[in-house]
Order: C-alpha cells, then sequence, then structure tokens
C-alpha cells in the first residue's frame, strides 16, 4: 500500500504541480486501520486510552478525514494517504494475488530453470547424428 499511495501521490502531484517529496508509513498504517475496520468491525477499540470506539467507525472515520485533508488542497499528501488506503483495501479484497512475490518469484525460477537446460544437448542411444558444437554432458 506504501507503493501505491507513492504512485497516487507522484500522479496527484504532477497534475497539481506540487514539488512535495512523498515518503513514509502513513499510507501503510492508514490502509491497517481500514483493513482491521472491515476485518472484525465491531472490535472496541479505546481511542486516547479513554474513548471507546467500534472498529468500523475507527475506519469510516479515518476514511472521512482523509478524504477531508485531500480536498483541502493545502496538503497534497492526502491523495498520497488516499492511494495508500485504496491499494491496501484492494489488496485485501483479492487483487493481491496478483501481486503475489511468491508467485512471481516461482516464475522467475522456473523460467531460469528452462533457460539453464534449453543449454544442454540430450543424446538417445549415446550418439549424436551431427556433431554440433554445444557442450554434451552424459
Amino acid at each position: 500500500s506504501a507503493l501505491g499511495g507513492a504512485l497516487c501521490g507522484l500522479g496527484f502531484s504532477f497534475v497539481a504541480g506540487f514539488n512535495v517529496p512523498f515518503l513514509g508509513m502513513m499510507p501503510s498504517l492508514l490502509s491497517l486501520i481500514v483493513i482491521f475496520g472491515l476485518l472484525s468491525p465491531e472490535a472496541t477499540i479505546l481511542l486516547m486510552f479513554i474513548l471507546p470506539i467500534k472498529a468500523k467507525y475507527l475506519s469510516y472515520g479515518t476514511i472521512i478525514i482523509t478524504f477531508l485533508t485531500f480536498l483541502a488542497k493545502a496538503n497534497p499528501h492526502g491523495a498520497y494517504h488516499l492511494g495508500g488506503i485504496l491499494f491496501g483495501y484492494l489488496y485485501f479484497r483479492g487483487l493481491g494475488k496478483y501481486f503475489d512475490f511468491r508467485l512471481i518469484r516461482l516464475k522467475y525460477s522456473e523460467w531460469q530453470l528452462k533457460r539453464k537446460k534449453s543449454r544442454f544437448t540430450v543424446i538417445d542411444g549415446g550418439k549424436a547424428e551431427k556433431d554440433e558444437d554445444t557442450p554434451t554432458y552424459h
């Protein structure tokens, strides 16, 4: 979600003409708050260790305050935070299977193995019909 926030923040800064660097963990933390509200909406959280509030209301409040910050236009980080929340939500809802780094690494390993196997010459019967310049291993 930090990468999604950075992409949204950079896109907004190009459109709006801001030259503010975007860096930090805030989009990831905001997306975790929203996802926690989706996973267990009836959980009670003590806000500032005093005020009990349900997780779903904290999620909604986080989204509303972030959106109002984005609309204020005085702070360009609103797009950065909204992008992080959006990408975290999309990842949570199942679009994360398209960005699964274990699967990408597995596909890359399969490609490397296929590429390495293509360098070998397999000789049936012990002798090739024509001698090639590729190395032969027995």
